[in-house]
């Protein structure tokens, strides 16, 4: 009802790993949410929370799915992925993936 009446709306697709899924699932349900209009994945580093133990999407599938798509962040995220060359002209940028960015941000 949320995307219905606007409200951006987003969703964690994931799985426990007791569960009969795998990550092709899991891809496949996070590119048709896209398509569909979802505005936010929940994203943990590689996709593997080992605290709770399960698989969800990571920071490098939701760039892959928004460039593959040709989908955009929110203005102020793009400008801030911009500023530390994540991001580039809509494509993922030169210090896409590079963690030792993450040190000085």
């Amino acid at each position: 009802m949320g995307k219905l009446h606007g409200l951006p709306m987003g969703c964690d697709c994931c799985y426990t790993n007791h569960m009969r899924a795998d990550q092709y699932d899991n891809e496949n349900l996070a590119v048709l949410l896209a398509a569909a209009g979802c505005n936010y994945f929940m994203g943990v580093p590689h996709g593997d929370d080992v605290m709770l133990n399960y698989q969800s999407t990571g920071y490098h599938d939701i760039a892959a799915i928004r460039e593959a798509m040709q989908l955009r962040p929110i203005s102020a995220f793009e400008k801030w992925m911009e500023k530390w060359g994540f991001w580039q002209d809509g494509h993922m940028g030169p210090n896409a993936g590079d963690a030792s960015i993450c040190r000085t941000v």
